[in-house]
């Protein structure tokens, strides 16, 4: 049964739309309820019974501590939504622990039927005028296609899948091959040719969908793939020029796609996190404690100062990043030091001995959570660092009987 759980949990991670309405802003998501059952088999470690209850409170103890010293609304239903994405973090670290090895085949076959079902939206549908499946986008907390259907349909063409938007799409494509790849390294697998056709399909469809930050997410993905061999097979060196060379051809046709189209997603997400760094830098005590959980519209309705002097092509309810979030709700006292530990977890890769490898994972982390995706219940940006923080705090062994490539630093064999 546990099996069949954390199984359901990577699955249900890929279909954000399968999910609890929240009233009429927000949801919970299946995985987040399925993460819920499956950190019952870790709160025996003391030590994730001690981290979860210690970051469940904290939202809490923000918005206390704030009432003391100045009266402000509390949003129930942000606080409730707040626990549910933090079990999903947990809940990825019980179901790494509970598949280890196994996590890799369900991971691969996840993408490869997201990025297959993207593809066939995009140059069956999108590409003669239809948004198809409208029926399933239909839950509260993402943004309506059905009224967007008709522009997304003539102008935009980019594929979105069975995800709100394509920035998901791409950005949770790019988080799962990442998180794939450390689960292979941390079991020493080796790399069979349903895994190779899927990162082919993540990296395909991540460019087809034009997000702005998908050049980067493929160029890290390129690079963390090729650098491990480094030590075995010197040619590869020569193959990292030509990864870096068709990155940027990439960042160049995507741009101006972008640009030939009616896209001005990338202004508005930068405005609306230009605006949320002048609301968090407004007084100390919001510098501190933030605004609390989900009072940034609220805010952004108030404050006619956030967004003073820019240029923005829509209505901006909301700092369109993750991370910017967390840290304009919590504050640099409970909002910052949230964000580091979970970059130092996926830094770490579970203690293997790979800095490179490392800063590149962490680097496409942020730049997902925090410039890419701009919806908080995108399970996997909680997923990535819920993986590393399984190995972290496992005591189990690793099976040293396997015998391929980990992620190892090349100047570390000399």
């Amino acid at each position: 049964m546990v099996t069949g759980l954390a199984i359901s949990f990577f699955v249900l991670s890929f279909v954000p739309y399968v999910a609890i309405p929240l009233g009429n802003s927000t949801n919970i998501s299946f995985a987040a309820v399925i993460a819920t059952i499956l950190i019952v088999r870790l709160i025996r470690r003391p030590m994730f019974l001690v981290l979860i209850i210690l970051l469940c409170i904290c939202p809490l103890l923000a918005t206390l501590l704030r009432l003391l010293f100045q009266s402000s609304q509390v949003n129930v239903n942000a606080y409730f939504t707040s626990f549910f994405i933090i079990l999903t973090f947990f809940g990825a670290a019980s179901a790494t622990d509970v598949l280890r090895e196994r996590s890799v085949a369900v991971i691969s076959f996840c993408i490869s039927a997201s990025a297959i079902i993207a593809i066939l939206q995009k140059y069956l549908y999108l590409d003669k005028g239809v948004v198809p499946w409208i029926e399933i986008y239909n839950v509260p907390g993402y943004a309506s296609v059905a009224q967007n259907a008709q522009t997304i349909a003539l102008y935009i063409k980019r594929p979105f899948g069975l995800f709100p938007e394509p920035s998901f799409l791409a950005g949770t494509l790019a988080l799962a091959a990442s998180g794939m790849l450390v689960l292979m390294a941390h079991y020493r697998l080796q790399p069979r040719a349903s895994i190779i056709l899927s990162l082919v399909l993540a990296t395909f469809t991540i460019f087809i969908s034009d997000s702005g930050s998908g050049v980067i997410c493929i160029a890290i993905l390129a690079m963390a793939i090729l650098i491990p061999y480094v030590r075995r097979y010197r040619i590869v060196i020569l193959l990292m020029p030509v990864a870096l060379a068709t990155a940027i051809w990439l960042g160049l046709s995507i741009a101006a796609s972008r640009q030939d189209g009616m896209n001005t997603s990338w202004n508005d997400r930068f405005a609306s996190i230009i605006g949320g760094a002048r609301l968090w830098t407004s007084d100390p005590l919001t510098f501190l404690l933030g605004v609390g959980r989900g009072m940034v519209p609220t805010r952004f309705g108030e404050d006619d100062f956030a967004f003073a002097g820019m240029t923005v092509y829509s209505n901006i309810p909301d700092i369109y990043s993750v991370l910017g979030r967390i840290v304009l709700e919590n504050g640099i006292l409970f909002g910052l030091p949230f964000i580091i530990w979970m970059a130092v977890l996926i830094l770490r890769l579970g203690g293997q001995r790979a800095i490179l490898i490392g800063v590149l994972f962490t680097v496409l982390w942020a730049v997902v959570a925090g410039l890419t995706i701009s919806y908080e219940t995108a399970a996997w940006i909680w997923i990535l660092p819920g993986i590393c923080l399984a190995f972290s705090l496992s005591n189990r062994s690793i099976d040293t009987r396997r015998s391929d490539v980990r992620f190892e630093d090349p100047s570390r064999s000399q």
